[in-house]
C-alpha cells in the first residue's frame, strides 16, 4: 500500500485517500442527482450511480498500489471538498 502522502498550500490540502474518507467522497459524487462538479468533469463520461459497496471497493484498489497515487483528496478550511484525478489512456505511453 502507497504510504500516506500530504501537500499543504496557502489554500487548499492534498492528500491520498484513506478509508475514513470514503463515506464523505461516495456522498459527494453520489448524494446528489445532478452535482455541482460535474459540470467541469470530462463531458464524455456520463456519472452512472454506484452502490457504496462497488465504490469502495474500487477505491481501495486504488489506494493499495505501491508507486504513483492516482487520486488525492482536496480539502479546504478543514473541509473535503472534492478529488483530483489522473489516468493513462495508452499503457504505452508511460
Amino acid at each position: 500500500m502507497l504510504q500516506k502522502l500530504l501537500l499543504t498550500g496557502k489554500r487548499i490540502s492534498l492528500w491520498t485517500p484513506t478509508h475514513d474518507d470514503l463515506p464523505i467522497l461516495y456522498n459527494l459524487i453520489y448524494g446528489v442527482e445532478n452535482p455541482e462538479w460535474k459540470k467541469y468533469d470530462a463531458p464524455y463520461y456520463s456519472l452512472e450511480f454506484c452502490t457504496f459497496e462497488k465504490f469502495s471497493k474500487r477505491m481501495e484498489e486504488r489506494m493499495n498500489v505501491t508507486d504513483v497515487p492516482s487520486q488525492m483528496i482536496i480539502e479546504h478550511q478543514g473541509q473535503i471538498i472534492g478529488m483530483v484525478s489522473y489516468y493513462w489512456e495508452d499503457e504505452r505511453t508511460r
